[in-house]
């Protein structure tokens, strides 16, 4: 969903949350469109939103880097990132992010259709001299 203010938004909810539901596990923000909010994630109205929130917070941004989750994280704007798109895209994405490989670009006109091209047929990376065990 998207909302003219969403830190106003987020901020009443997640206090409301708070109280509420203490204990519940984690929340999950995920932006939703193709194009970022923001070229930079950190200034993204999520990662605000996350500081009105006590528990766990999953934050899943477009175009999110490797260094940019470490950042995140560091910086307690996430307890934990999640990559949607370029899951599809690597099938093998802990071991890139593990080893700072590079990663597949995601080709998302293949996204959610009924064929399997875009989802079976993104190549694994091939070189192992790269590769920490």
């Amino acid at each position: 969903m998207s909302d003219s203010d969403p830190v106003a938004l987020f901020a009443h909810l997640f206090q409301r949350l708070n109280e509420l539901h203490p204990n519940m596990a984690y929340i999950h923000l995920t932006e939703h469109s193709l194009k970022p909010v923001s070229s930079d994630p950190k200034t993204n109205p999520m990662c605000e939103i996350r500081k009105f929130w006590k528990g766990n917070c999953i934050l899943n941004l477009n175009r999110l880097s490797r260094e940019t989750a470490i950042e995140l994280i560091a910086e307690n704007m996430a307890d934990m990132v999640s990559f949607g798109r370029d899951f599809i895209a690597n099938p093998d994405l802990p071991l890139r992010l593990t080893n700072n490989l590079p990663l597949n670009p995601p080709d998302p006109t293949t996204f959610y259709t009924h064929d399997t091209k875009g989802y079976t047929d993104y190549p694994f990376y091939e070189s192992s001299s790269h590769i920490s065990t």
